[in-house]
């Protein structure tokens, strides 16, 4: 998978929260709905670190999935604790990183999707009365 090339794809996508980090893991850009999202205006946002966000990415997690991201150009798929003021803390939420280029500078494009942790969610409720089937 190649790294997306056009930083104005965050302009485009004003709905959806999406925010690029440096190799470091310091907020570089993010789309609208990311500081909505986030509770907070984009000056509380700016130059913070994606474990301030998301305490569960730590230096070594997050070099990481740098790692994945860049050097072997895969997309990851991480399942975190939601921090939003718009759902409840205790959320699981999928967070879709991704290699993107911004003038020459390579960043992680984390998109946040809601949709996918609620089906799991659903399905791990439901799934407790399914009947098992013996090996």
């Amino acid at each position: 998978m190649h790294g997306r090339e056009d930083p104005s794809e965050l302009e485009y996508a004003p709905h959806t929260p999406i925010a690029l980090f440096d190799e470091g893991g310091r907020l570089r850009g993010w789309s609208p709905a990311f500081s909505d999202d986030c509770a907070q205006s984009s000056t509380e946002v700016r130059d913070r670190l994606v474990g301030e966000f998301w305490p569960e990415f730590d230096a070594v997690r997050w070099a990481e999935v740098w790692r994945k991201t860049q050097i072997d150009g895969s997309a990851t798929v991480v399942l975190v604790l939601g921090r939003s003021k718009h759902f409840d803390h205790g959320e699981l939420v999928e967070l879709e990183i991704d290699r993107f280029i911004s003038q020459g500078m390579p960043l992680a494009k984390i998109e946040i999707r809601r949709a996918g942790a609620r089906r799991l969610r659903v399905m791990r409720k439901f799934s407790r009365g399914w009947p098992t089937v013996p090996r």
